[in-house]
């Protein structure tokens, strides 16, 4: 790769271990995004390679990594990237990465104290524990999308509207789309009243548009100043 020394951003799709061992060569990159990755060209063994520093590769540093639909990403290489990049990374998108455990994302949520942005959607790994623990080590949070993350429940906010002396999360948008089910009215009403820089709410096309008006309604006669558009996002005018 001619550019090694200077490529600062990388943005590819569909690669395979060979573009991923040459991406390894550049010791400025500070923002990567791969997606759409399937096993058959972006083999495990590329990914072991890619998130565990050695003698001659001393780990990511990143700042954004965006690893989207990446079929042979595991817990393992998810371990390895967050610690070569725990004290830089800000921006975080792992959507769709089927082979992702919960023990992964609790690790993630314990170690990348620095986050800014986490992007999970549609992760089935993703549970209650991760979520929890987003709380206590990623205080300066400030987006999070959860959408199609089915194995939650109301547990894993209750920590984000609970009063305590922790620093509140600075979370400014959540994504909950497609958890009509799993979260209830009361939780999602309780954050947008409780967490004092949330600005914007995405419940979903697909929710009771009833159900969202009875939430609007309540959090209103608290703060007047929410309203909600046809894509059942509700934002803080």
């Amino acid at each position: 790769m001619h550019h090694h020394q200077s490529l600062q951003c990388i943005r590819l799709t569909d690669i395979n271990d060979r573009v991923l061992e040459s991406i390894q060569q550049c010791v400025g990159l500070k923002d990567l995004g791969l997606e759409h990755c399937a096993e058959a060209k972006l083999s495990a063994g590329a990914l072991s390679r890619f998130s565990r520093p050695t003698k001659t590769y001393s780990g990511l540093g990143l700042e954004r990594l965006r690893l989207r639909d990446i079929a042979s990403l595991s817990s393992d290489h998810l371990r390895g990237i967050v610690d070569g990049s725990r004290y830089s990374l800000l921006h975080l998108d792992i959507s769709e990465c089927n082979r992702l455990s919960s023990e992964g994302f609790v690790y993630l949520s314990s170690q990348c104290v620095l986050l800014e942005t986490l992007l999970l959607a549609y992760q089935a790994g993703v549970e209650d524990e991760a979520i929890q623990l987003l709380v206590l080590h990623c205080n300066r949070l400030k987006h999070l999308d959860v959408s199609g993350c089915r194995s939650l429940t109301d547990e894993a906010f209750r920590a984000f509207v609970n009063e305590s002396d922790i620093t509140p999360i600075a979370l400014e948008t959540l994504d909950v789309s497609g958890l009509e089910s799993e979260i209830s009215r009361s939780i999602l009403g309780s954050l947008l009243m409780k967490l004092p820089y949330l600005r914007e709410m995405s419940l979903g096309a697909a929710y009771d548009r009833e159900d969202a008006n009875k939430i609007l309604e309540k959090v209103n006669r608290v703060h007047p100043s929410f309203h909600m558009d046809i894509d059942r996002t509700i934002s803080r005018e």
